[in-house]
């Protein structure tokens, strides 16, 4: 049995318009850019004041264990809210059939993404070099970034799912820890 599902606007129109009504949303809120990347600034600093220019092998790993936990912390607290707040609006389009769920996460992922590179590639150039963990492989450095950009990104993905599961800010908010410890305690195991 085929379940069709029939949207006044087609996938890529969604697309499109989900696209531009969420870079024009990031346009009004260029504060909140500006303070997660001035959070992700200082997050650095820190972390260089803890690991500056570490020789020994267990401070490396340790700094490296800080920054990876770091990364998804911070990435899962700054987007647990941001569904709740839109899902009253996304519940009524999407019950007026505008548009589908793929479209709509889509389009918001697509034009959010590039900033979320951004964020952990400026804190790994500042701690990389300031912590001590470059050596004679250039290459090391760009699997450094890559590795941040994705336990980045992975954090987004969790933060955007508990967002999605919670109806409620506070519900969402309550979520958060509960996820963190499960996630940590089986990184960690």
């Amino acid at each position: 049995m085929k379940i069709e599902h029939s949207y006044q606007a087609s996938f890529s129109k969604a697309f499109i318009e989900i696209s531009k009504r969420t870079f024009k949303n990031f346009l009004r809120n260029k504060t909140l850019f500006i303070n997660r990347l001035f959070v992700k600034i200082f997050t650095a600093l820190l972390t260089c004041l803890l690991y500056f220019r570490t020789n020994d092998v267990y401070d490396k790993s340790g700094g490296l264990f800080f920054i990876c936990i770091n990364m998804f912390l911070v990435s899962i607290a700054g987007l647990v809210l941001t569904f709740p707040a839109e899902r009253t609006l996304f519940l009524k389009e999407y019950s007026s059939h505008l548009y589908g769920v793929g479209s709509y996460f889509l389009g918001r992922t697509t034009i959010e993404t590039p900033f979320f590179l951004i964020a952990p590639a400026i804190f790994s150039v500042i701690v990389y070099w300031i912590c001590g963990f470059n050596d004679s492989d250039p290459s090391r450095f760009f699997i450094f970034v890559l590795i941040n950009i994705g336990v980045f990104l992975i954090g987004v993905t969790f933060g955007l799912l508990i967002g999605s599961l919670a109806s409620d800010p506070k519900v969402a908010m309550g979520l958060t820890p509960v996820f963190i410890n499960y996630c940590v305690s089986h990184f960690i195991l």
